[in-house]
């Protein structure tokens, strides 16, 4: 099945010409590695943030609820603004997308008022890594539909884009150091962050780029340290124009 699906895949004209050659390669060996171990495309496994030696911040009189929801990013960021603000609610989940079996937490009950910090994405770039944009575009929509409904409740949704990994994920040693791989994987994050952002845009959705503006990593080359998560936090209600 899996020879089929390249055979399939290659013979759309959805990426360049270049691009379509390194995502052979990188199939070819994402079809041994499924034929030989069952691993999934690249989906992270349970962690926690690196040990972080930043003081962390005091506890504030701030009246600000923050929800944080999505995937392990989302929960490392939850899990850094402990006492930061007058409350903070952790919705994130590990491993959790939206074209995946393990779905992120319902977005319900929100605290009428709260910021919502939305990250995303993350286990689902490997679905669609030889996608048409019609795909990826589709996706954004969805991430639109779930703002939205974060906004109807009366808080506000700041979306959080993606990040290149620094190198291959060691939550997936051998998906990951497949030839080629982090650089397909970071090509195509690019495009879902672009869809996104750009349908963020239209629907008047806050959306902050992570990309470049943080640089304390973890040592996995995905995930980051808690000083990390809490710089992309602090920059998402910034780009939100919220001031604390």
């Amino acid at each position: 099945m899996a020879i089929d699906l390249l055979q399939s895949i290659m013979s759309k004209n959805a990426l360049t010409a270049s691009f379509s050659r390194a995502a052979a390669k990188v199939l070819l060996g994402v079809t041994l590695i499924l034929a030989t171990s069952g691993d999934t495309y690249a989906q992270e496994q349970p962690r926690r943030n690196a040990p972080d030696t930043a003081h962390h911040a005091a506890p504030t009189t701030d009246t600000l609820t923050v929800v944080t929801w999505g995937d392990s990013i989302g929960n490392g960021i939850g899990n850094s603004l402990s006492g930061s603000f007058n409350r903070v609610v952790n919705l994130g989940r590990d491993g959790a997308g939206l074209t995946i079996p393990n779905k992120p937490q319902p977005l319900d009950n929100l605290p009428r008022g709260a910021v919502v910090l939305m990250s995303i994405g993350t286990n689902d770039v490997g679905t669609f890594m030889t996608a048409p944009q019609a795909t990826i575009d589709d996706y954004a929509r969805r991430v639109m539909v779930l703002a939205r409904q974060v906004r109807n409740q009366g808080a506000t949704p700041v979306i959080i884009g993606m990040q290149a990994p620094t190198g291959p994920y060691t939550g997936n040693p051998k998906l990951w150091n497949t030839p080629g791989f982090v650089e397909a994987w970071t090509a195509t994050m690019t495009r879902v962050n672009t869809a996104i952002e750009r349908a963020a845009q239209q629907t008047g959705i806050a959306y902050s780029t992570v990309q470049g503006r943080v640089s304390e990593r973890d040592p996995d080359h995905l995930h980051y340290t808690q000083r990390g998560s809490r710089h992309i936090a602090q920059n998402a209600l910034r780009d939100a124009g919220i001031r604390r």
